[in-house]
């Protein structure tokens, strides 16, 4: 899967949010709704990828009440420099050879450990 691909299958597989669509999924009430998403951006419990200039969270880093997945936060620290933005975003939905050929995005609740594992060979 080149890169074009991997960003067409994360948009088209679980979107890529923008922090005010991210922050009404979560169920901010805020003044500045879009507040607690860039937060979160900043302290590392999320990350974002350029749409039109514009950062966007892609859909997977976000469980199903709309706060971030605890998992997401550990590969960040894990992977630190190395991947960001979209080169993240398609690592996690590449095939990952260490992950049984299952791509890292599937296990994310099934099996956290072994996402962050594989971060770390990223």
């Amino acid at each position: 899967m080149d890169d074009d691909q991997a960003m067409t299958a994360v948009t088209v597989e679980f979107g890529v949010h923008s922090a005010a669509e991210a922050a009404r999924r979560a169920g901010s009430r805020g003044h500045s709704r879009t507040l607690a998403v860039r937060r979160w951006q900043q302290t590392r419990k999320v990350f974002a990828v350029p749409v039109a200039g514009i950062d966007h969270y892609p859909g997977f880093c976000f469980g199903a009440d709309g706060r971030p997945r605890p998992v997401i936060g550990e590969v960040l620290a894990t992977v630190g420099d190395r991947l960001a933005g979209w080169a993240l975003a398609a690592w996690f939905v590449r095939p990952d050879p260490g992950l049984g050929g299952r791509r890292p995005v599937d296990l994310l609740d099934e099996d956290p450990a072994a996402v962050v594992e594989a971060a770390g060979r990223a």
